[in-house]
């Protein structure tokens, strides 16, 4: 019977090795997927984060045209004064009136630094 009790024991003991070996290589693996998800994140948002802008004088009032998506911005570009419209076909967006009081170098390059500060990389080009 003390034979069979320790042959038990040693067996539990075992086990218990093994399962700790086995928490160990989980939370290695676990520690992985998530840098690898991180950087997956990372970079999918770098990628999201580049804009083509083109700037524009339509009046006394400054076009701002964008290429794709603008609503992860597009709060931003509200909180600056430009409102999303249709202009001679064209969807963008515009602020009207700054360019009465300032020059579109001035304005763009203003709104430029407010995107880059969030994070955004910007390239722009100002259309004559």
């Amino acid at each position: 019977m003390d034979l069979i009790s320790n042959q038990l024991i040693e067996e539990n003991v075992r086990q218990q090795r093994e399962i700790e070996k086995l928490k160990e290589l989980i939370t290695e693996l676990i520690i992985r997927v998530e840098k690898v998800e991180e950087k997956g994140k990372s970079s999918k948002s770098f990628i999201e984060k580049k804009l083509e802008i083109v700037f524009e004088r339509y009046k006394n009032s400054l076009l701002l045209k964008v290429t794709g998506e603008t609503r992860e911005y597009k709060e931003l570009l509200k909180e600056h004064g430009y409102r999303w419209g249709i202009i001679n076909g064209e969807k963008s967006w515009i602020k009207v009136g700054v360019l009465k009081e300032k020059e579109i170098e001035e304005e763009s390059k203003s709104i430029e630094e407010i995107l880059e500060r969030e994070g955004y990389e910007v390239n722009s080009k100002i259309k004559r």
